[in-house]
């Protein structure tokens, strides 16, 4: 019997309470803190370059247009819908047209940003010099170990991201 109510319980919680209506996917603005795989986290203080930014990636950038059932994470799209943003600390990715959205925790140091705290890379830092023109931020990869090929690295370099 209390096997049976455990059960019950856990597939409530995971149902999200069970009301049947489904559950349409979250914005980038509504991405949950990340968890802090490692630590410290960085203060919730805002930054210099805190901001949303979004860029179109034209063919060029992206490459050829597959299918694929499993997509690996920082897959570049096509289209003006990837978004980019930074806030107090924290980072967020996002692609409208394929509702793929990620989070982590960032820290600069001078030119620099390192990003961590990514799910898809729990353990690697990406460190990335970054120059604000403008409203045009550009990021240049120094380093980023992150798996899946230097995809990460690739997605946030391939085009500057202008500021929405």
């Amino acid at each position: 019997m209390r096997r049976g109510l455990v059960v019950l319980l856990l597939l409530s919680a995971c149902s999200g309470g069970g009301s049947g209506e489904p559950r349409a996917a979250p914005s980038v603005r509504e991405i949950p803190f990340p968890y802090p795989f490692v630590t410290p986290t960085p203060p919730e203080a805002p930054t210099a370059i805190d901001g949303t930014y979004e860029r179109a990636v034209p063919d060029a950038a992206a490459g050829p247009v597959g299918k694929c059932r499993r997509c690996p994470p920082y897959r570049l799209e096509l289209g003006d819908t990837n978004t980019l943003r930074l806030d107090a600390g924290v980072f967020t990715v996002a692609h409208a047209l394929t509702d793929w959205e990620n989070a982590g925790h960032y820290v600069l140091d001078g030119d620099r940003i390192e990003l961590f705290n990514d799910p898809n890379c729990p353990n690697d830092r990406g460190v990335y010099a970054f120059t604000l023109e403008g409203d045009t931020l550009t990021l240049e990869v120094v380093e980023d170990r992150c798996a899946f090929g230097g995809l990460r690295a690739r997605y946030l370099t391939a085009t500057s991201w202008p500021r929405a």
